[in-house]
């Protein structure tokens, strides 16, 4: 049976998973390309009507810049945007922007790629996303790249960009007010920086460019295989710890010690994947806060699923007296559950649900006693392997309820 259900499980999983896959891979394309189509269409040429293409420089290092006003979006606000560009033949992508508190973080774990060039001062103000690892590294070994950077992101741009698809090396400041007075300076002194970035990374040469795209749709594709592991971990394990190792008495408290080592757990494979990419911490935290909601509604079934699968103790046998009947009501149901009040197994058993015909039987003063055969759990918490209910009813004639009657109740007891 442990065989069979291995197998079902596997099933469940690795082929809704594969299919996930695909469907991760085709989304990312299909959402990339609209990403960008969308992008394009909200960049507007200063002076320029709403909808016409911006202009693209035909001489390589003539500067030109982009506007686009702050606006609403439905309840979302779009901020304003400064873009400066320069068209040039740029060999691979590139990212220079600001460290945030976020990117330290990651890095601290070991998640995640930026460059590090030994000048303190750039090291801890910018990081670095490179499609080629030997391009920044000729071009930030250049104490001038480094300085015309960091006056760049020191002066109100976020962002710095080598993009080879479009053919230009741009500079981003997002949240720019527009001012007469300043806009001259502003754009002037971006163009010219980033003019100079450009002449100081002309004939270095990109090399062999790795596939980050394909890494982060795989680590993307893997962290939605373990969440779906999960959530079917979830469904298959509930069933398992309510109807084949059901504990006769168990609660959150006895799992809430394994939560945070059974998300843990969960997240090493998304963790391996993602820290090779350059943008892998951002996807963790998101996986982080995603699978510690799984792992914290997995960890109870998982939990008491173990502690019977890998029961190896010899069962136990018990027969208890049942005290009296409890019921929980909510807005469409009551359970009923027997009042034991016994230890069983080493482990004080507080109840066990019944259905309501025997709750009626008990709480006409019928003599009921709980025979079961139980298992004395992995991890120590008994679980039920058969249960039956021994009923002895008294009559009542005089119709009194159970709670009135003398603890021998009334008549002689049926046969």
């Amino acid at each position: 049976m442990k065989i069979l259900a291995i197998v079902l499980v596997l099933l469940i999983v690795l082929v809704p998973a594969g299919l996930l896959c695909w469907l991760v891979v085709w989304a990312m394309r299909r959402g990339n390309r609209h990403s960008a189509e969308k992008a394009a269409a909200k960049l507007l040429f200063l002076g320029l009507p709403s909808g016409v293409p911006y202009p693209c420089a035909e001489d390589a290092g003539a500067p030109i810049f982009q506007f686009t006003p702050e606006k609403k979006q439905g309840k979302t606000t779009i901020p304003s945007a400064l873009v400066v560009l320069v068209a040039a033949d740029v060999p691979c992508d590139l990212r220079l922007r600001l460290q945030s508190r976020l990117d330290r973080w990651g890095l601290s774990l070991g998640l995640g790629r930026t460059l590090v060039t030994g000048d303190q001062g750039f090291d801890s103000l910018v990081y670095v996303e490179a499609t080629s690892v030997g391009f920044a590294e000729d071009l930030l070994a250049k104490p001038r790249s480094r300085e015309e950077i960091t006056n760049l992101l020191k002066n109100g741009y976020q962002t710095v960009d080598w993009l080879a698809k479009t053919g230009q090396i741009s500079a981003t400041w997002t949240g720019y007010t527009a001012n007469a007075e300043q806009d001259v300076a502003v754009v002037g002194a971006a163009a010219g920086g980033l003019e100079a970035l450009l002449s100081l990374g002309a004939g270095i040469e990109a090399g062999p460019l790795p596939d980050w795209k394909f890494r982060y749709r795989l680590g993307l594709a893997w962290e939605w295989l373990v969440g779906l592991a999960l959530v079917v971990g979830i469904g298959g394990g509930f069933y398992f710890a309510t109807q084949v190792y059901a504990p006769l008495e168990g609660n959150l408290w006895h799992v809430a010690p394994w939560i945070i080592p059974f998300m843990l757990l969960s997240m090493v494979p998304v963790w391996m994947f993602f820290r090779a990419t350059p943008q892998g911490h951002q996807s963790f935290v998101r996986s982080f806060w995603v699978q510690l909601v799984l792992a914290s509604i997995a960890a109870y079934p998982v939990y008491f699923t173990l502690n019977g699968w890998l029961d190896q103790q010899p069962p136990g046998v018990a027969e208890v007296p049942v005290k009296g009947t409890e019921s929980s009501r909510n807005k469409n149901t009551t359970t009923y559950y027997a009042v034991l009040d016994a230890r069983i197994g080493g482990k004080m058993v507080h109840r066990i649900e019944v259905d309501d015909s025997l709750a009626k039987q008990i709480d006409s003063g019928g003599q009921v006693t709980a025979c079961l055969d139980f298992g004395t759990g992995h991890f120590g918490h008994p679980w039920k392997k058969a249960i039956h209910f021994q009923v002895k009813e008294i009559k009542n004639k005089f119709n009194i309820p159970g709670w009135l009657q003398p603890p021998n109740g009334f008549g002689k007891p049926a046969k």
